[in-house]
């Protein structure tokens, strides 16, 4: 079944299901699924420790390719969304203190720029996570999908905390 310690396929071109498990196991940690045995460089698809079956399953490589474009697609529009919002933002701040230089100052003064410089500030973080998350997602690296579910997550909660800052600060 091998040749200086390397698994090889059968001449049908089928592999049998110790060939395969040979090939994955080769200089992996892998528990076995019943009772944790480490079954690293394991020759057969059978746990030697209680005897249960290693099952291998098959990911189409399509999937993966197709949901790597789509998260790098997402993390790009995200990326674009809050750079768009940073801008805004900073303009946004720089016109509240220009228009209130040379006037007094009304008590909501205070209160707009404090809102303006957290709404800049989160949107120039998530402008950095998004950005730094694209650029790794273009080195053929996996994507957990955790990695664009958190920004889209961070943007809905944000959202609502908006919400809610501007109805306190409506009372005044």
């Amino acid at each position: 079944m091998s040749t200086q310690g390397k698994p090889t396929i059968n001449q049908s071109n089928q592999a049998s299901d110790d060939e395969l498990a040979a090939i994955y196991l080769r200089d992996r940690d892998v528990p076995c699924p019943s009772c944790d045995y480490n079954r690293r460089d394991g020759q057969s698809s059978t746990c030697p420790e209680c005897g249960s079956a290693l099952t291998l399953i098959g990911i189409d490589a399509a999937q993966v390719s197709n949901f790597t474009k789509l998260a790098r697609s997402v993390l790009f529009y995200l990326w674009i969304l809050a750079a768009a919002k940073s801008a805004y933002n900073l303009y946004i701040l720089i016109r509240i203190v220009t228009v209130f230089a040379m006037v007094p100052r009304p008590f909501p003064f205070f209160t707009w720029v404090i809102g303006a410089t957290l709404d800049f500030i989160v949107w120039l973080v998530l402008f950095i996570i998004t950005l730094s998350r694209w650029r790794k997602s273009r080195h053929n690296e996996t994507i957990a999908s955790a990695t664009v579910i958190s920004p889209i997550v961070m943007i809905v909660i944000y959202t609502f905390l908006s919400i809610i800052w501007a109805i306190v600060l409506s009372d005044y």
